[in-house]
């Protein structure tokens, strides 16, 4: 009795000592998600913010600004592949390829702008396709955002 006993006592230790292994790496994983999700907020909003700035002020500097973040913000997401979700990727590769027709509108319509002789109605068009890609991406930065919350209150 006493040995079936013991037996028992060194399986039940075996298998606190694999959940313990489990708990400690879905520690690190939670705790590497939680990071890199504030990061890639941080880096949206940055973006964001620096898109409104485009939109209002269509110049080159703030074109730069925008350009430059945007290649972080992309960098961010491809290094943490890993650490998210295939939906949360997808979505966040979804607004960076919106972010990069933003881009490409918004540097048209600067060289149209300071061309020889921009024609309003060619401005008006160029304008109201970049609207509607700052409509899709703040759009997706909000659900992107819900989906992050939802993701770090889960953890």
């Amino acid at each position: 009795m006493e040995s079936v006993k013991s037996q028992y006592q060194k399986e039940l230790e075996g298998y606190k000592h694999e959940l313990d292994l489990i708990k400690q790496k879905s520690e690190r994983y939670s705790s590497k998600q939680f990071e890199l999700y504030q990061g890639f907020w941080s880096s949206l909003c940055d973006l964001e913010n620096l898109a409104e700035s485009l939109w209002s002020h269509a110049i080159k500097e703030n074109l730069i600004a925008f350009i430059v973040q945007l290649k972080k913000t992309k960098d961010k997401v491809k290094r943490g592949f890993l650490f998210i979700p295939d939906a949360d990727y997808r979505e966040l590769q979804h607004l960076l390829d919106k972010c990069s027709s933003y881009q490409i509108g918004k540097s048209e319509l600067i060289c149209y702008i300071f061309s020889d002789a921009p024609s309003p109605f060619e401005i008006q068009q160029m304008t109201d396709r970049n609207s509607q890609f700052r409509q899709d991406y703040i759009r997706i930065i909000q659900k992107i955002g819900v989906n992050l919350k939802k993701q770090i209150v889960s953890q």
